[in-house]
C-alpha cells in the first residue's frame, strides 16, 4: 500500500522506491516488475519512473515489466489510460486497456500490440503463464519466479517453444512436466 492509497503487488527480484508522503505529484520507481492499481486524485498525477521511461497515470491498473537483465521494458494496461514518455523524449505513447507496450533497450525502438491484458499479471495471484515462448525466454522468467539458476547447456534446446499454465507448482514439477515435451533433461 503506497501513501496515496494506491495499491499493487512486486514481483520476485523488484524494487520499488517511494516517499513517505507523497506532494503534489506521486512518483516512485521501479526495477523489476509490478502490478499498480492507482487511485484517481485531483490535480496530482501518478508517475512510475522505470530504466528508459516514466508511466504517467490517470488512476488505473497495468503491469510493468522493467528488469535491468531484461533486453525489453513491456508495459500493459487492464484498465484507464496511461502515457508513456520516453526519456530524453524518444517516444510518446499514450495507451489504452488491453494494449501492451514493448521497449527494446538495445535496439531503441519500441512496438504497440492488442493483448489479453490478464496474462501478464496472472503472477500477482500464483500463476505462471508461458505462451508459446521459446526455452530461453521461458528459463528466464522461472530462474526468477524460483530464486534459482539454471543453465541451458545445448543450444537447440533454446529454440523449443513452449505453451503452459502453472498454478503454485513447486520448481521440481515445472521442470518434470517441461521434459515431458522435450527431450530436455535435468
Amino acid at each position: 500500500f503506497l501513501p496515496d492509497s494506491s495499491y499493487g503487488w512486486l514481483n520476485s527480484g523488484s524494487k520499488l522506491k517511494y516517499p513517505a508522503v507523497f506532494e503534489n505529484h506521486r512518483r516512485v520507481k521501479l526495477s523489476g516488475e509490478a502490478f499498480f492499481v492507482v487511485q484517481k486524485k485531483v490535480n496530482s498525477d501518478f508517475t512510475v519512473n522505470a530504466p528508459e521511461m516514466d508511466i504517467k497515470v490517470v488512476g488505473t491498473s497495468f503491469n510493468i515489466s522493467a528488469y535491468s537483465d531484461d533486453a525489453f521494458t513491456d508495459i500493459v494496461l487492464m484498465e484507464g489510460k496511461v502515457e508513456i514518455t520516453g526519456k530524453g523524449g524518444v517516444f510518446n505513447q499514450m495507451l489504452l486497456p488491453d494494449e501492451k507496450l514493448s521497449y527494446n533497450r538495445e535496439t531503441k525502438s519500441m512496438t504497440v500490440q492488442k493483448v489479453s491484458a490478464g496474462r501478464y499479471s496472472a503472477w500477482k495471484d500464483g500463476y505462471l503463464i508461458i505462451e508459446n515462448e521459446p526455452l530461453e525466454l521461458a528459463i528466464s522468467r522461472i530462474e526468477r519466479r524460483y530464486n534459482v539458476d539454471i543453465i541451458i547447456r545445448d543450444a537447440a534446446l533454446k529454440k523449443y517453444r513452449f505453451k503452459a499454465t502453472f498454478k503454485d507448482e513447486p520448481l521440481e514439477e515445472v521442470l518434470r512436466l517441461m521434459a515431458i515435451t522435450t527431450p530436455m533433461t535435468y
